[in-house]
């Protein structure tokens, strides 16, 4: 859906175009929101205007208050209806969330509100679709985390789960292509940001060029974090293939070609050494990354091997890559330090 087919449908329930784009907003990027905000976005006091929206989204059930914060109060938009109306009908944002959770969303929609002019990728399918089909990046590079069901043997790959905001600036020259956040609500440690670096690496690896913005309540952490990135871009992006054990493409061809025929019921000719090769095989290429691979793999066959492993090592140009920090004028001490 485009944003403005967003907006309309959300208008069906009785809100004006402002009221929708807000609702539309605040759902994309957490599901949570601060009355101040809503004043931001309308650009108006905060008066009558921001109280009839607010009554009216907690009369529709759409909405409700987070209590536990003294006088603050925290909005949740978590009606099933207005997420599928956005659809976006299996989004994590109608759950109730921890204090710090909660505190990181509200600075990832406070980032939004102060930087309008950029154009976002707001969901996980407008972020999969611009890298993959835009920009023609393999679903390999992307990050990405496997779950898996208890009761279930299959699992589900999602991409960009930590849901930080990714944009494409609108000025043109030397602004990187792409933009990437990450958002400290005042627990991170250097080691979560270099996990985060590490998660993205291969994707930043084919990105002719890209930014990160380290977005923060307090300027202590900006130090530590800039020289986190520079021992990251040292690196040259190998960490990704050292982690992942890379193996002989003959191997994972056997594999998937036995995980194919296995798929498919074909066991006319299968010894029991057979069957005990696969479940090797299994344990040994488990995991989000190969799992996306065998996918590719059947649509292009061995092709798929060289598009990944043909550069073993892909570098990152340091002089592509920009770190930037973005100090939020908000203070968040009602959440806890």
């Amino acid at each position: 859906m485009t944003n403005t087919e967003r907006i309309q449908a959300l208008m069906r329930f009785g809100y004006t175009e402002r009221e929708a784009a807000f609702i539309c907003l605040v759902a994309l990027s957490g599901g949570f929101f601060l009355r101040r905000q809503y004043c931001e976005f309308a650009k108006a006091g905060d008066g009558g205007t921001v109280t009839a929206f607010i009554e009216k989204l907690l009369r529709n059930e759409h909405g409700r208050m987070v209590t536990g914060f003294g006088n603050l109060r925290v909005h949740h938009i978590f009606a099933r209806p207005i997420y599928n109306a956005i659809g976006q009908e299996n989004s994590r944002n109608r759950r109730e969330r921890a204090t710090v959770a909660m505190k990181n969303k509200l600075m990832g929609l406070d980032f939004v509100l102060g930087h309008p002019g950029n154009t976002y990728l707001m969901t996980e399918q407008e972020k999969f679709c611009y890298f993959t089909s835009t920009l023609g990046i393999a679903i390999t590079d992307l990050p990405v985390k496997e779950f898996r069901s208890p009761t279930a043997e299959d699992s589900t790959s999602r991409y960009f789960i930590d849901k930080y905001p990714i944009f494409l600036p609108l000025t043109a020259g030397e602004i990187p292509s792409v933009s990437f956040t990450f958002i400290d609500e005042g627990i991170v440690t250097s080691s979560r940001f270099e996990t985060y670096l590490r998660q993205y690496e291969r994707l930043f690896a084919r990105l002719a060029r890209f930014a990160i913005v380290y977005v923060a309540t307090s300027d202590q952490p900006f130090g530590s974090a800039e020289k986190a990135f520079e021992s990251f871009l040292s690196g040259g992006g190998r960490h990704y293939l050292d982690r992942l054990r890379v193996a002989d493409p003959k191997r994972l061809a056997e594999y998937f070609a036995r995980q194919h025929l296995s798929e498919t019921k074909q066991f006319d000719s299968w010894k029991t050494a057979d069957f005990i090769q696969l479940r090797n095989y299994r344990e040994e290429f488990s995991g989000p990354f190969y799992k996306a691979l065998y996918n590719r793999w059947k649509v292009l066959g061995d092709q798929a091997f060289q598009d990944v492993f043909g550069n073993r090592q892909p570098v990152i140009d340091p002089s592509h890559a920009c770190f930037t920090t973005c100090l939020l004028p908000h203070n968040y001490d009602i959440f806890g330090k």
